[in-house]
């Protein structure tokens, strides 16, 4: 589809991916799945953002990484990279509220049919 050229329809396009966005920030939750993690049972706390993606962090606050659905079994991938543990803390730190609003860029993990939200 073509951009728009006018500054009316730039404008109300700018409004319509603005209410996506909105809407779209309705479907963040954070909660506790258990699952394994290195073979071993673990729980650990889980930032879903609608049915896109999540990720996860041990209690720890050590390891972390994403979510992914495979045969409807939650699978923990642990995930290392230069400031991604810091950038996991603050996404789920901005989804509880204890963050200013900002942009976080995290890996990303699809889920699939019968993951955590179902």
């Amino acid at each position: 589809e073509p951009a728009p050229t006018r500054f009316e329809d730039r404008y109300e396009a700018a409004l319509d991916r603005l209410e996506q966005a909105e809407r779209r920030l309705d479907q963040i939750e954070v909660m506790v799945v258990e699952s394994r993690l290195e073979g071993e049972p673990a729980a650990v706390e889980v930032l879903r953002f609608g049915g896109a993606s999540a990720w996860w962090r041990a209690f720890d606050g050590e390891r972390f990484g994403v979510v992914r659905v495979v045969d409807g079994e939650v699978r923990l991938e642990p995930k290392t990279g230069a400031g991604l543990a810091e950038r996991v803390e603050l996404a789920f730190d901005i989804a509880k509220g204890r963050a200013a609003p900002e942009l976080v860029v995290l890996p990303l993990a699809p889920l699939t049919p019968g993951g955590p939200s179902s």
